[in-house]
């Protein structure tokens, strides 16, 4: 069944086996085809692996299968913005607002990319609505820190919320 399938490779990404996640995931999705979730985890196993442009398929796909997907959207937007498809990442992320309004990371990751593409006026907006938002302290903190930064050029920016 592919919930065991999927119940394995979940437990060996959290342990951070993404081979073996990669595996499961794929027998899993070999089985039931058409779920977005197991598309969406098979992608992100396989961007872990540095098989970015398989993970870019398959994260596309578990959009396409299911547009309110909002862990396959950020997910997605993550991807892209690694190999550099800012634009388009940025329009992932507003797709997933609107799926997800609530959420402070979509803003915060948003306000990023708004920032490495030079638009730091639209940043400034994105970081100001995900501390509307109220999150968590400890997220509260790195917004308030990239609200800091705004107008200095980040040489790599890690911190994820």
């Amino acid at each position: 069944h592919y919930n065991a399938w999927f119940g394995s490779g979940h437990i060996y990404y959290r342990q951070e086996k993404f081979g073996m996640a990669e595996y499961h995931f794929r027998r899993a999705h070999h089985i039931n085809k058409r779920s977005s979730v197991l598309k969406c985890y098979l992608g992100m196993a396989l961007n872990k692996v540095k098989r970015t442009n398989e993970a870019l398929v398959a994260l596309k796909q578990a959009v396409e299968s299911d547009p309110r997907n909002p862990l396959a959207r950020f997910e997605l937007a993550s991807v892209l913005v690694s190999i550099g498809s800012l634009e388009e990442a940025t329009n992932e992320l507003t797709a997933l607002h609107d799926v997800a309004p609530k959420e402070a990371s979509v803003l915060f990751q948003k306000g990023k990319i708004l920032k490495k593409m030079g638009q730091l006026d639209k940043a400034l907006v994105c970081f100001l609505e995900a501390l509307d938002l109220q999150p968590p302290s400890v997220d509260t903190n790195l917004i308030k820190a990239a609200i800091d930064r705004i107008s200095v050029e980040d040489i790599d920016e890690d911190e994820e919320l």
